[in-house]
């Protein structure tokens, strides 16, 4: 890693010359920086185990902080891929990870480390169970009467009780964000706050996360129905088969058209991306690139940095990026990226791209790519992150 002295500040750069003093709350930029995340069609998925998510969750309970825990299945790759507010929810979470076995299949197929599924509801349910500690939540949204239904249901139990109910309805965005409804969960103050607010749920993260003073927040979905015992899950043996969606459609006939939807939809993403994707890692596995060295140097200004990644860049290469990028959110300075060099990229740094990214979305701080190798920018194209072109 190198760092080229900059005509617009004349000192140099060093990772010694660097005090980093960390936001008082976890999650905190240095643990951020440090998420051992990879790029699946767009979105980032954490290789993250079980315990080490509810561990997590207790650490920010425990400082009072606030955590963006989302659960990406199916549906959610899809709709990520037209609806710019959908996707932005997973770019700016603190953990993303898998829910839904196509998505752990598709994952291991692209080589991807991601170890198991961790349904929105196996969470609730561990949490239930006091794994985290004893923990208070907060349901928002969910038909009429169910969320109080729920709340009631759970409210006496001591891993997980309930302390409050706001049932907003369905209606635009803006309906779902009012005031009152933020002030009622600041003023109950949960570890937990499970949202189900439909179409809007991904964009209202995105409008209002950062409204919630601290505690969890995460978009279950279903959980609402399921605490409060209006459907059942399906039994162990049919998840571990992939096969939830048939119980859920018995249960839930209108559900048919979404998931009939969704399914054509990835076989389409599956033929445009998933399958060239693996293709050319085989390819690069076989052919190594003549330029097999990567090589990083960073251009520092006072309000901005540009990282030149040049070369074949692999997870193994990422250490010095991180350490850039950690140094970059801490001075509050632009990101650039210059990959007019690069001769390759795996998953992994894809991740460490659209997780600067993320962060310099959450921060309303500006991202850019200033320039692109056609072998760079195809590779961008197949984990469907042109979006980052997009940015300025």
């Amino acid at each position: 890693m190198s760092f080229p002295k900059d005509r617009d500040d004349p000192d140099l750069l060093t990772p010694e010359r660097v005090v980093l003093q960390a936001p008082p709350r976890f999650p905190s930029a240095d643990w951020y920086f440090s998420r051992k995340v990879y790029c699946f069609l767009g979105l980032p998925l954490d290789a993250i185990r079980l315990d080490k998510v509810i561990d997590i969750v207790r650490r920010v309970n425990e400082q009072k902080g606030r955590l963006i825990l989302l659960t990406p299945n199916t549906n959610d790759i899809v709709q990520s891929q037209s609806n710019g507010l959908f996707r932005n929810a997973f770019l700016t979470s603190d953990v993303s990870i898998p829910d839904g076995m196509p998505v752990v299949w598709l994952g291991k197929f692209l080589g991807l480390p991601i170890s198991e599924r961790l349904a929105g509801a196996d969470l609730f349910d561990i949490l239930q169970q006091g794994r985290a500690g004893e923990m208070t939540v907060f349901f928002y949204g969910g038909e009429d009467g169910v969320a109080a239904l729920a709340c009631q249901k759970i409210k006496s139990q001591r891993g997980l009780r309930c302390i409050g109910c706001v049932s907003p309805g369905f209606g635009s965005l803006e309906d779902l964000s009012k005031a009152e409804y933020i002030d009622r969960v600041n003023q109950a103050s949960p570890d937990l706050l499970v949202l189900s607010l439909g179409k809007h749920g991904k964009a209202w993260i995105v409008k209002n996360a950062s409204k919630i003073n601290r505690g969890t927040i995460s978009h279950l979905g279903a959980v609402i129905n399921f605490a409060a015992e209006r459907i059942q899950r399906a039994p162990k043996g049919l998840q571990a088969l992939g096969l939830e969606w048939a119980w859920r459609i018995l249960q839930e006939p209108v559900l048919f058209q979404r998931y009939f939807r969704d399914a054509l939809a990835l076989t389409r993403l599956i033929a445009k991306h998933v399958l060239p994707l693996k293709f050319l890692q085989l390819r690069t596995k076989v052919f190594p690139q003549e330029n097999g060295n990567s090589e990083l140097r960073v251009f520092c200004k006072s309000d901005e940095f540009t990282f030149q990644l040049c070369g074949t860049w692999t997870e193994s290469s990422l250490s010095p990026l991180r350490g850039g990028l950690l140094t970059a959110s801490e001075r509050g300075a632009a990101i650039i990226f210059d990959l007019a060099l690069v001769s390759y990229m795996d998953s992994a740094v894809v991740g460490a791209i659209i997780s600067a990214y993320g962060w310099q979305l959450r921060n309303e701080r500006r991202f850019r790519i200033s320039a692109s190798s056609k072998m760079a920018t195809g590779i961008l194209h197949l984990h469907c992150c042109d979006y980052l072109f997009e940015s300025a």
